[in-house]
């Protein structure tokens, strides 16, 4: 991804932009049904796919720094090569009970070469808080 490994917190799209908008600072189509990239420096602990989110591009994610916890639901149809690259210790809840048959077989590079946890629907919830945790460890 040509944005990997720099210090990009936050997208902003000037607002007469016919082909790209940023939403909460993450770099979207312009009618927000495909994610194109996550800054690598979000500051955020948990991400949630926005609503409108149907496909996730390839490299999307490359390793962003500091969030720890993805949440994907069902409306992402899509997910294209490895739309995650990320690091150690992350962990994805997903309102799906399977992988998609649309979702790369690669979807995440954690699925394969490091540990992460995957929760699907129904190994998860949310806290007081509205962050995500476990309902199987």
């Amino acid at each position: 991804g040509a944005f990997a490994n720099t210090n990009i917190s936050a997208f902003a799209v000037d607002k007469d932009n016919t082909y790209f908008t940023a939403e909460d600072g993450v770099l979207l189509s312009n009618d927000r049904s495909i994610l194109i990239c996550y800054p690598p420096r979000k500051a955020d602990r948990v991400y949630t796919i926005p609503t409108s989110v149907t496909t996730i591009e390839e490299h999307a994610f490359i390793y962003p720094e500091y969030t720890m916890k993805f949440v994907i639901g069902e409306q992402v149809e899509t997910i294209k090569g490895t739309g995650f690259e990320v690091n150690n210790d992350r962990a994805f809840y997903l309102y799906h009970t399977s992988r998609p048959a649309s979702w790369s077989d690669y979807w995440t590079t954690n699925v394969y070469y490091y540990p992460c946890f995957i929760y699907w629907y129904g190994e998860w919830t949310f806290d007081g808080n509205g962050n995500p945790y476990s309902t199987i460890d």
